[in-house]
């Protein structure tokens, strides 16, 4: 129930299957059930925690990733998601750690790339972009199927002003993720009520600047 779960909120969040909010609310009826069943069981409360970023409660969504982490401390992606939520909450400083955790304990992880990206994130968000670059590069190497990392990288290089590695990410870009231009992308930002705090406003705000800047239309 709980590996079903992850898949139906990971589905969602990362725009595959056409999956919408429907496969979020069975995402948190399988986790509860799971839950119910075993209250042990990590994944069931991480996935508690996709539910609960989806629908905008961060502080509820924290609270499950640390819980996913004091049962399997060793939970590498609870790890990530916990930092995703420190910078969605206004503190990305908070973070960068809590990122770099997650890589300590799972260097060769499958979401590695997903590690990298919320690393870069973050320091796309405290406004260095010159870093922001370096990590969502090395994440966009090793997790190079996912648009929103992608988009940031040119974004972070555009606002550090490497013009040249800001042309080439967006060539490959637009080559790989042609239906992603720069009116939706600034439409999934715009509609989704994770992204409130005023922090990750003005990044998000950077981001459209930046693919507007780089040459995406």
């Amino acid at each position: 129930m709980a590996e079903l779960a992850d898949i139906l909120v990971s589905d969602y969040l990362n725009g595959w299957n056409n999956a919408g909010l429907g496969d979020v609310d069975r995402a948190d009826l399988l986790a509860n059930q799971a839950i119910s069943l075993d209250s042990s069981i990590a994944l069931a409360h991480y996935d508690k925690g996709f539910v609960s970023r989806v629908r905008g409660d961060h502080n509820k969504a924290l609270e499950f990733f640390k819980e996913a982490i004091r049962l399997n401390p060793n939970f590498a992606a609870a790890h990530a998601q916990k930092a995703n939520e420190l910078v969605f909450l206004g503190s990305p400083s908070d973070a960068i750690p809590a990122a770099e955790e997650a890589a300590r304990l799972s260097p060769k992880d499958r979401s590695i790339g997903v590690f990298r990206w919320v690393k870069g994130r973050a320091y796309f968000v405290l406004g260095d972009y010159l870093n922001a670059s370096k990590w969502l590069a090395e994440s966009v190497q090793l997790r190079p199927n996912l648009w929103f990392s992608r988009a940031w990288l040119i974004a972070a290089y555009t606002l550090s002003g490497q013009d040249v590695e800001a042309q080439a990410a967006l060539s490959a870009f637009q080559k790989d993720f042609p239906k992603y231009d720069l009116a939706r992308i600034t439409t999934i930002y715009q509609k989704e009520i994770q992204f409130t705090e005023s922090k990750v406003e003005e990044a998000i705000t950077a981001l459209i600047e930046g693919l507007r800047k780089a040459g995406l239309k």
